[in-house]
């Protein structure tokens, strides 16, 4: 049977550690996320959909050999 414990405090959000760096992006620039498979790409469209609301930016996205390029198009 599984332990419940009780009183254990919730450590603090980690922050500045995005793996992918959509808020440094200026418009025009563009970086890589690798990956060849359908899921790879999905995962990147996702991010991308993501990261744009959040900082009320538009990103595009395009399947590039070795990966999905990302580019901050507004």
């Amino acid at each position: 049977m599984t332990q419940i414990d009780s009183e254990i405090p919730l450590p603090p959000k980690q922050t500045g550690r995005e793996k992918h760096p959509f808020r440094s992006l200026d418009i025009g620039q563009s970086f890589v996320i690798p990956g060849t498979d359908y899921y790879a790409q999905a995962r990147a469209r996702q991010h991308a959909c993501v990261y744009g609301k959040k900082l009320g930016r538009k990103f595009a996205t395009r399947l590039v050999d070795g990966g999905v390029r990302i580019w901050r198009v507004e």
